[in-house]
């Protein structure tokens, strides 16, 4: 049995790997890799991802179930057979959503937190 590679297409880029300094589509901001003290996109992209989020717990949505603002979006829930449909999951204590809870601020209006509400991350 022969191990024969096809020869690869020219036309296909594989950007997954190697110069990370290109921006094939131009979606990279101007300054986005200074502005995270990184020295290519990729070590930029890391920081950012690590970077905790700079909006307000209050504005965050919620799990209708234990309140926690760790609600994660599942990618590509659709293609996989053997998982639930629910689009959403909460970090904190694994529910799967179908949609959040709004946020504090939209269900609570004018009030100000408890410290329960504050500690919930």
């Amino acid at each position: 049995m022969s191990a024969k590679r096809p020869t690869p297409d020219p036309e296909f880029v594989d950007d997954r790997h190697g110069d990370d300094e290109r921006d094939p589509y131009g979606i990279v901001p101007d300054g986005f890799v200074e502005r995270w003290g990184a020295s290519s996109i990729d070590e930029a992209l890391r920081k950012a991802e690590q970077a905790p989020s700079t909006t307000p717990d209050g504005e965050m949505r919620r799990c209708p179930d234990c309140g926690s603002v760790k609600i994660v979006s599942k990618p590509g829930h659709k293609e996989m057979p053997n998982k639930r449909d629910e689009p959403l999951k909460c970090g904190e204590c694994g529910a799967h959503l179908s949609s959040a809870a709004p946020s504090r601020e939209e269900s609570m209006p004018g009030e100000q937190a408890t410290f329960r509400d504050v500690f919930r991350r």
